[in-house]
C-alpha cells in the first residue's frame, strides 16, 4: 500500500508512505471531524507524523477484536494535514521523497 503526500510550500515535495504489508486499520477524516485530538498535538507544528502513544484508536482495536491482537508488535501512526490518517500497523512503512 502506499500513501501520496504532497509537501505544502514553495518546495512542493513528493512524500509516499510504502507500507510492505497492507496496514491492520485505517482511518481516514478531516481535521474538522478531530477537533478534540488536534489539542494533543504542540501548537507550534502544524502537520507531522506522529507515533501515537496510549492511543484510544489502539485500546479500541484491542477492545472490539477481544484481545486477539495484544501480543502483536502493532502500533499507531497518525499523519496530521488537512485530512487525517491513523493507521495502526505491525512495520514502520517506507518513506520515499521525490523533488
Amino acid at each position: 500500500m502506499r500513501i501520496h503526500l504532497k509537501e505544502s510550500g514553495s518546495a512542493g515535495r513528493k512524500l509516499y508512505l510504502d507500507f510492505i504489508e497492507l496496514p491492520t486499520v485505517i482511518r481516514i477524516a478531516n481535521e474538522s471531524m478531530r477537533l478534540v485530538s488536534l489539542q494533543l498535538i504542540p501548537w507550534e507544528i502544524e502537520t507531522s507524523f506522529f507515533l501515537v502513544e496510549n492511543s484510544d484508536f489502539l485500546a479500541w482495536l484491542h477492545n472490539d477484536s477481544f484481545d486477539i491482537y495484544k501480543d502483536d508488535p502493532i502500533f499507531h501512526l497518525a499523519i496530521v494535514a488537512d485530512e487525517w490518517i491513523d493507521i495502526i500497523c505491525n512495520e514502520k512503512p517506507v518513506l520515499v521523497i521525490e523533488g
